[in-house]
């Protein structure tokens, strides 16, 4: 199953000291409501109107969206602000104390384990991590070299992400005992150190290594070192579901969906309230410090706020992501272009997304928590937020005011350039195309299900090297070559600052695509071992993938559905496909090999942990038949295609105990699901379902097509 890069965009616990009581660390000013009234403070904190305003427009376009904010300075808070309902059936209003799934955010905390136990002495951060994990093993031989601090860094050169299981509607314990084993088995992408790109398996590793450094549970020793200690008292992992009323809940269209249980703990386990992660941001707002005592020693927060990027492989020379441990960003643009240093991370998961940022300088500290606000992007509302109370506290004397973009200065690239930046470049999820339009101009196209789609055009050379058009607003590009590949780089400009990031690695061209893979061009396949309690259900995640060979690409074999292509590197032999690109920062992560594995003289691969089937071989069941199919191999999902001819159909399940089951289209939209017995009416026209029954060995399910 899919995940996208949710937790992680996706899709992110300490010492021996006293607890702290909340009440007395923090002064309150509590704004907690569901009214969309200004409040008496906001006349009082430009932040605070700025939030409320943010938070009005968002809720105008997501309905069921609920939002926690706070800001912080110098230990107190001086305003919370929060909106809309724990979940439409308790009808309890969101406040301060409400407890939401932070995503990635958790990752900042794991770091900060990590470096409670290098203050002990009890670890190195700059040691290899087989130091701590003796049964680690990868495939790479260089995986001797991953240290401690490159899980933390996003350099270790780990694939991505594994996904299967790591979101469910029960807790999954044995998410990462699976997610280790499959590591274990893998290829590295790059060198570890090489190049710094976003990683969420780095995360789980590290988790290993605090139990094995501890001798206890990482969500235990997260509490007892970290939590507790902070007086982070309501902050928990997902150990088991939580009262309801009690979190803030995902609901789509208006209907209450089960708890998200996040069981990848270090990466993106964790839920909090605004006000608890208030109590961290002050203790790294005073470096380290928790009532005049160290919590983390100056040495871990220098260690945890560098920007680990500086001597790696770079692209692009910015600060756009600049990783620290556990940081998305050590120095962000929007402050850090005005000379104030501000630490930033940010959390995703499938219904729930947040904002953390501390200035260290300024003892300001911003958290936002949101659920169901799909519509919203958190971070544009965190930069206007702090600029406004960085205005509110006297440290800017007004809001910055908008940069210019680049003056038009028209000139001709050097002979042969041209021709040597067109072509196909690929990221972690789009390919694209530049063609040549004419001596001075380009256009970038991007490939759709079935066709290329014109994204950009007419994009003419500058005298500094980018490629800009005259229309306002447009992204500008340039192609950098580096380590003997070239990038496509893209510049965007965000008010008073812009950012850069490599979007896309070209390429290679004069390559053949091995006849063993030739065959396979075009097929489909499903997922096969995604647990029956797998939250992506809900959001209704498609369950295939194609393997497409595109003729104007020759060599390189693509895994697709319907909005991502991936690049993989055929062998000769047909038994994997390994990842080709090196992408810096965000457009690299999540990559794969993919490996064909033989199951009863069949052909299926495994890719990224997750085990998919051919839907060539998937049983039928025609209009008029009926038939019942016992589940044989644990976590084996069985998978039946059902053609109903032009007209309607009815479709009978009859579960005879337990089971989920999933009911899709024949462009793989799901339609429908559940765990119980049901009568579905199949609309004309499609004249082919398909039907996944996920259960365990044993169980039996009956389907009868009318």
């Amino acid at each position: 199953m899919k995940g996208k890069a949710m937790v992680f965009k996706g899709k992110n616990t300490s010492t021996f000291f006293l607890p702290i009581l909340a009440a007395l660390f923090f002064c309150f000013f509590i704004l907690s409501s569901c009214k969309n009234n200004s409040s008496p403070q906001a006349e009082k904190y430009l932040a605070l109107a700025a939030s409320e305003q943010a938070v009005e427009k968002a809720m105008e376009t997501d309905e069921d969206a609920a939002f926690s904010m706070a800001l912080v300075s110098d230990g107190k808070i001086l305003w919370t602000l929060s909106r809309g309902m724990t979940d439409p059936k308790n009808k309890k209003p969101v406040d301060h104390n409400t407890l939401f799934a932070i995503g990635s955010l958790s990752k900042v905390l794991t770091a900060a384990a990590i470096m409670t136990l290098a203050d002990k002495n009890l670890l190195d951060p700059g040691a290899a991590v087989s130091n701590y994990l003796p049964d680690f093993v990868m495939a790479s031989p260089e995986y001797n070299d991953i240290t401690v601090n490159m899980l933390l860094d996003h350099s270790s050169g780990l694939a991505g992400s594994h996904y299967m299981g790591s979101f469910t509607d029960i807790p999954w314990p044995t998410y990462r005992s699976a997610a280790y084993e499959s590591i274990k088995k893998s290829r590295l992408k790059h060198e570890p150190g090489y190049l710094h790109v976003y990683c969420n398996d780095g995360f789980t590793l590290a988790e290993l290594v605090v139990e094995a450094v501890t001798g206890m549970a990482f969500t235990e020793y997260m509490k007892k070192e970290l939590l507790d200690p902070l007086g982070m008292k309501r902050s928990r992992f997902a150990l088991k579901t939580f009262p309801e009323g009690s979190y803030a809940a995902s609901v789509v269209n208006g209907n209450l969906l089960p708890m998200e249980n996040a069981n990848l703990y270090g990466a993106g386990g964790l839920y909090s309230t605004v006000t608890d992660l208030s109590l961290f941001a002050s203790m790294i707002a005073d470096r380290g410090l928790v009532n005049k005592k160290n919590f983390l020693s100056s040495d871990a927060m220098k260690m945890m706020e560098e920007n680990r990027t500086k001597n790696s492989f770079r692209v692009v020379d910015t600060d756009t992501m600049a990783f620290g441990l556990g940081w998305d960003n050590v120095n962000h643009p929007a402050t850090g272009s005005l000379g104030i240093r501000a630490l930033t991370k940010n959390g995703a998961t499938a219904s729930y997304n947040s904002e953390f940022w501390v200035l260290p300088e300024e003892k300001l500290g911003l958290t936002i928590l949101s659920v169901n606000a799909s519509n919203s992007n958190l971070s544009s509302m965190a930069e206007k937020i702090i600029l406004n109370a960085l205005v509110d506290k006297g440290s800017l004397s007004g809001l910055p005011e908008n940069m210019e973009q680049a003056e038009r200065q028209a000139s001709l690239p050097h002979e042969g350039y041209m021709e040597a930046i067109s072509g196909h470049y690929a990221s972690n999820e789009d390919l694209f195309r530049v063609r040549e339009l004419s001596e001075d101009s380009i256009g970038i196209e991007i490939r759709g299900e079935s066709e290329w789609q014109i994204r950009f055009e007419k994009l003419r050379y500058n005298k500094d090297g980018w490629f800009i058009s005259d229309d306002e607003g447009t992204p500008a590009f340039r192609f950098e070559e580096k380590d003997a590949r070239r990038y496509m780089v893209l510049k965007d400009y965000a008010g008073h600052y812009f950012t850069e990031i490599p979007l896309a690695q070209q390429l290679k061209k004069g390559l053949s695509t091995p006849e063993t893979w030739q065959k396979r061009a075009g097929s489909i396949w499903l997922a096969a071992d995604e647990p029956a309690n797998s939250f992506f259900f809900y959001i209704k995640a498609s369950p295939m993938y194609m393997v497409e060979i595109p003729e104007e690409l020759p060599g390189y074999v693509f895994i697709r559905d319907d909005e991502t292509w991936q690049p993989l590197m055929p062998d000769q032999a047909g038994h994997r496909a390994d990842m080709s690109l090196k992408i810096p920062m965000a457009m690299g992560r999540d990559l794969s090999d993919l490996e064909i594995e033989l199951k009863n003289g069949e052909e299926w691969f495994r890719y990224a942990g997750s085990l998919y089937r051919p839907l060539d071989s998937i049983a039928t069941l025609s209009k008029g038949g009926q038939d019942t199919f016992r589940t044989e191999e644990e976590g084996i999902t069985f998978w039946i295609r059902l053609t109903t001819g032009p007209e309607e159909g009815l479709l009978s399940i009859e579960l005879a105990d337990r089971g989920r089951w999933r009911l899709f289209d024949q462009n793989f939209e799901q339609q429908d699901m559940g765990n119980h017995s049901k009568d579905i009416l199949l609309a004309p026209g499609s004249g082919t379902y398909f039907l996944g029954f996920y259960a365990d060995p044993g169980e039996i399910i009956t389907l009868r097509l009318r």
